[in-house]
């Protein structure tokens, strides 16, 4: 058979020769057959986790970065191992396995073995490949089989060693094989972060953080049997969660054992706290089946793999890695990080093998610690790193130190060090130690930082056997700690500082008594004055046996000058004033009498005068030790600036207001010119503040105070002592305008710092008790003002006893809420209480037993004791007169008192000479817009009604009121006041429609700013029920009844008040039943009649007198 012409093929570029021709045969064409359908694979390892607790964050992103849509997408989960990026990464591969059309694949990426493996298994399943193909021809083509696919998902898991798929290494790498195309989605989950931006995109990659609070709870909830679930309580969980560090690895173990061993989670938290079974609890491995069971799930194993790869690829990272383990795991410096990276200056062999690496390798080796997760940026402030560490990594590090062999330290150089099992740890512990007291030393400033670091290593003392350096040190922190007024925390340090001492050079050491002496200083401010007193006295005996201290040695007067102050706190004040002077002439004698030492020595003993009210004194010694700083320091030494400050203290004590201000505002003038903005010029800012508030200018005072308070806030924070001064500086102007609800914010938020920093026994939170109870005393809230003064007097009973001044003023606060509850039999016995104690207590004559004096007579006032008030106001104002002269505030407040006592005797022309001669003597001292001096003229008004002088009283109310308006405010208590008054004038003067609107208006005013049960409320409603008795007595009786159910709410159906509501409603009801009679009734009540309540001494002050 001849072939056609057509069905010749000639093969060009061929060396067949010009006559060589192939017959290719005769080709058939078919129409083409249509391809086998897709087959669907899965390969996915584990099971779905049914458990999986949502993270509703992670998912969203990693949702929106690989949709299941047309097209092709890829993704990174990176984080810190343990931290759930498989267990994301599962979920995410079996809601794609919705998709019944989807192929879903899984590769263990972390070796090239394991990503051979998966990938042959995933080409059996597609039938790829056979006995005869192997290495990259397999993978090659199970590369291929995948983008085949028209719809797919591939899992690359545990990606960490990046070198693998060719990032940052040269030649061949598995990155060839990775499937690509138009179609198709790969995630991957990495513990390095580095993946983002070499094999995905920078934008698309998701670091897995811990889990927030509540995720962390419903996992442990999930791991746990339903019978420990019952029992937990919040406080123990949230515990558990901080120790674990809401890692989801540590919560998930730490649930499937509590389940596992029936343990309650207050047992096993009990467990972890134990150092001797913690690191057993998390080193524990129990099985997973989401995990893979030859990885092991142990808390303190998990990152062995990933510090080995730190330590392949960089010695410097892992240097800093295993350094920083050893510090507190927030705000680490990157001085501090800069300084691990260097060799130690103590060690000769560190100098020869570390070269000085620069700032660029640090930052480099750190990036890569970040990129693990290991490290993480919490703030960059003015070109200023700062890092935080997670602890269960710390932990780690240190467990696998504690376990490797020592014979040399990680990086191959030998340690110099002791041949002992803890070589390791003792290496690098000792370099933190290092580092942080270099650090110390070399920034001075900004030691506040380092605190925690320096406590931190104080843990390692005895693993490196640097006790004596590690006290040292933490006597620089103490310092610190001290000059923030952290004082619980420094108490800590102190007493580890003497443990470390006494363990290294005995109890008899001379550096070991020295910790036990600054220990007594920080007992001294804690307010634990015994404690104090016993330590200092053993101080001053082992220094006597040390032999080298003789009794004049600086050291043994230091002793005896904490033994007077000791004495000074618990009030003793004759023998504080005895050791002082004893201190004094060992000083004079033996380092002079201008010696730092010497002056302050004064300055203390000036202070005892002033406690014993012996004002001159103290103040000629103060300026003695003003003229010798002022000699030898100059007049801008800080230390000479400060005794100005102190002197204008005491003129301040002695009403010498204007003398005290001109001192004051020099002071800060100086402070402000020498020290700029530091701690002591806000304290200068926040004393003259006080002096305004003494001298009523409560507007430029909460000014100053404002001001002062923003900048201690910003440089102090809000725990430290002068910040919280001037916030309660600033509530008791908040008080004298009349703000009681400004007030008591501020002070709850005084008090909660106080109890967090110094617990409840310290005098200065007992203080800030007594002041929050005053600011609910203002408010009306008495059961809670009495509750708070119960716990203040039961707190200063144990630590000071019954004779302590300030014991005595918490009874008498405590006195003046039963007063003001119409408690006056309680009030009347707590007050004479008081009183006695305070003639046991102080010298006959002490200005304190004067007010409380006055205080007892105002309760027998309330009692219509009138006669025996009367002579014990004479008493305490004869006393006062004496001591203090008739131009002392308390003074004059006593006349006030007693002209109230005169009105109540309707001995009204004695009254109104006494307020007059008030008025004339407050206008003369405070001026005439002080409120006090206001108050006293609105009083005398009071007067004028009682006499029936309308016009005169009107006279004097109207300037009141337009006086107060100006000063406080329409809405201040005092004004408001003063509008009563005048509607009580209106009332007696028979104009009972312009009274009632009167009343009405400020009781509005009243509801608004007191609430509907405020005492004083109450009293304007039972002034509004008397008009209307005049007018229609039926609406009369609706306001009382009214007012009856809320007495009884409030004080009960005994109060004195309650009573007197039921009286007034009776007549009232009397009223209404003899219509006929109302007028005799009207012309009865026109001139005599008094209006309820008793105004004066319903302001008693809570803080009366001491």
């Amino acid at each position: 058979m001849t072939a056609s012409e057509r069905e010749w093929r000639e093969i060009g570029h061929n060396s067949f020769g010009p006559d060589a021709f192939i017959n290719q045969g005769n080709l058939h064409v078919h129409l083409p057959l249509p391809p086998a359908p897709a087959k669907v694979v899965r390969v996915i390892p584990y099971l779905l986790n049914e458990d999986l607790v949502y993270r509703k964050e992670v998912v969203d992103q990693l949702d929106k970065l690989l949709p299941p849509l047309p097209g092709f997408y890829n993704a990174a989960l990176w984080g810190l191992g343990g931290s759930g990026k498989t267990q994301i990464a599962l979920d995410y591969a079996y809601r794609r396995c919705v998709d019944d059309e989807c192929c879903v694949l899984w590769v263990h990426a972390d070796s090239e073995a394991t990503f051979t493996s998966d990938y042959k298994a995933i080409g059996k399943k597609l039938g790829i490949g056979g006995e005869s193909l192997d290495g990259p021809e397999l993978l090659s083509a199970v590369r291929d089989g995948i983008e085949a696919q028209p719809r797919w998902v591939l899992i690359l898991d545990n990606a960490d060693d990046l070198g693998l798929f060719g990032v940052g290494r040269k030649g061949g790498s598995l990155a060839n094989f990775i499937p690509g195309g138009l179609q198709g989605t790969i995630l991957w989950t990495s513990r390095d972060g580095r993946i983002t931006g070499s094999l995905v995109g920078p934008s698309r990659g998701i670091e897995v953080p811990s889990m927030t609070k509540d995720e962390a709870i419903s996992l442990l909830e999930m791991s746990m049997s339903d019978n420990i679930k019952s029992g937990m309580e919040d406080a123990e969980i949230d515990r558990l969660l901080e120790e674990l560090q809401l890692l989801p690895l540590a919560v998930s173990q730490a649930g499937v054992y509590m389940r596992r061993t029936r343990t309650p989670v207050k047992e096993y938290l009990n467990l972890l706290l134990q150092g001797t079974s913690r690191w057993d609890l998390l080193k524990i491995n129990d099985s997973d089946r989401h995990r893979r069971p030859e990885v092991s799930n142990s808390v303190l194993e998990t990152w062995k793999i990933s510090i080995e790869r730190i330590r392949e690829e960089s010695k410097l990272s892992y240097r800093i890695l295993h350094v920083i383990a050893y510090l507190d795991n927030q705000d680490i410096p990157h001085q501090l990080i800069q300084a691990a990276g260097q060799g130690s200056a103590s060690s000769q062999e560190d100098e020869n093998v570390y070269r000085r690496n620069t700032d660029l390798e640090v930052l480099q080796a750190v990036t890569r610690l970040v990129e693990f997760s290991f490290l993480h940026t919490r703030r960059v402030e003015e070109g200023q790193r700062s890092y935080e560490m997670h602890k269960l990594v710390q932990e780690a590090i240190r467990y696998g130190l504690r376990v490797q062999q020592p014979d040399k330290s990680p990086l191959g150089e030998s340690t110099a060090l002791t041949d002992s099992p803890q070589n390791t740890e003792v290496y690098f512990s000792a370099i933190a130690l290092e580092i942080v007291n270099d650090a110390f030393e070399n920034a001075p400033l900004s030691g506040y930082y380092y605190i925690p670091h320096a406590i931190q290593v104080g843990e390692w003392a005895e693993v490196n056997g640097k006790e004596v350096e590690t006290a040292a040190l933490l006597c620089r922190v103490s310092a610190y700690m001290n000059a923030y007024g952290r004082w619980r925390e420094v108490e800590l340090v102190d007493r580890k500082v003497i443990n470390l001492r006494t363990k290294a050079l005995g109890e008899k050491h001379l550096d070991t008594i020295e910790g036990m002496a600054t220990l007594v200083e920080t007992l001294i401010k804690l307010g634990r004055y015994s404690e104090a007193e016993k330590l200092a006295e053993q101080v001053l005996e082992l220094r006597r046996q040390s032999g080298s201290l003789c009794d004049k040695h600086p050291k043994m007067i230091t002793s005896m000058a904490y033994l007077a102050m000791i004495h000074q706190c618990q009030a003793r004040h004759d023998e504080a004033e005895r050791l002082t002077e004893q201190v004094l002439s060992l000083q004079r004698e033996v380092i002079g009498d201008d010696h730092p030492d010497t002056v302050i020595m004064k300055e203390n003993l000036a202070l005892i005068y002033l406690n014993q009210v012996r004002y001159k004194e103290a103040e000629v010694l103060i300026k003695q030790t003003l003229d010798v700083r002022r000699e030898i320091l100059g007049e801008k030494h800080p230390a000479t600036i400060g005794s100005i400050s102190q002197l204008a203290t005491i003129l301040k004590y002695q009403d010498r207001y204007d003398d005290s201000e001109k001192l004051a505002k020099q002071a800060l003038a100086l402070y402000q010119e020498v020290l700029g903005s530091h701690p002591d010029t806000f304290r200068a800012m926040a004393d003259l503040a006080e002096i305004y508030t003494f001298q009523g200018r409560y507007a430029e005072s909460e000014k100053l105070n404002k001001q002062v308070l923003s900048l201690q806030l910003r440089d102090l924070g809000d725990e430290h002592p002068y910040t919280l001064k001037s916030m309660d500086l600033l509530a008791v102007t908040y008080i004298k305008q009349g703000r009681y609800d400004d007030s008591e914010t501020l002070m709850e938020k005084v008090l909660g710092r106080y109890l967090e920093i110094c617990g409840g026994r310290y005098p200065i939170t007992i203080r800030s008790m007594r002041s929050l109870a005053t600011a609910y005393y203002n408010n009306g809230r008495y059961t809670k003002s009495e509750k708070l003064l119960d716990q203040a007097l039961k707190h200063q009973l144990e630590i000071s006893g019954e004779k302590h001044p300030n014991t005595i003023m918490t009874m008498m606060s405590l006195a003046t809420i039963y007063h003001a509850q119409g408690r006056y039999t309680e009030a009347e016995k707590f007050k004479e209480q008081a009183l006695r104690l305070m003639q046991e207590v102080f010298d006959e004559g002490h200005p304190d037993m004067a007010l409380a004096m006055g205080s007892l007579a105002e309760t027998y006032d309330m009692q219509g004791r009138h006669d025996d008030a009367e002579r014990l106001k004479e008493q305490a104002l004869t006393l006062q007169l004496k001591i203090l002269g008739e131009k002392h505030p308390d003074t004059i407040r006593t006349m006030g008192s007693l002209s109230i006592t005169y009105h109540y005797q309707r001995r009204l022309a004695e009254a109104e000479k006494l307020k007059k001669q008030t008025l004339k003597l407050r206008q003369e001292i405070l001026g005439t817009k002080h409120p006090d001096t206001i108050n006293t003229m609105a009083s005398l008004g009071q007067v004028y009604i009682s006499q029936g002088r309308w016009l005169d009283a009107q006279g004097v109310l109207e300037e009141a009121r337009i006086l107060q308006v100006e000063i406080l405010g329409e809405k201040h208590p005092d004004t408001i006041k003063s509008q009563l008054n005048y509607g009580i004038l209106l009332y007696k003067s028979g104009q009972h429609n312009k009274a009632k609107s009167t009343f009405v208006m400020t009781l509005d005013l009243q509801r608004e700013l007191l609430g509907d049960k405020h005492p004083n409320t109450l009293l304007n409603m039972a002034r509004l029920a008397q008009c209307w008795r005049h007018i229609d007595p039926g609406e009369a009786k609706k306001i009382l009844i009214e007012l009856l159910q809320v007495r009884r709410e409030v004080n009960g159906d005994e109060h004195a008040d309650t009573i007197q509501t039921m009286e007034d409603l009776a007549a009232c009801e009397e009223d209404i039943r003899n219509k006929d009679s109302r007028q005799v009734i009207r012309q009865q009540r026109q001139g005599d009649e008094q209006m309820p309540g008793r105004d004066d001494n319903r302001n008693e002050s809570l803080n009366v007198g001491l």
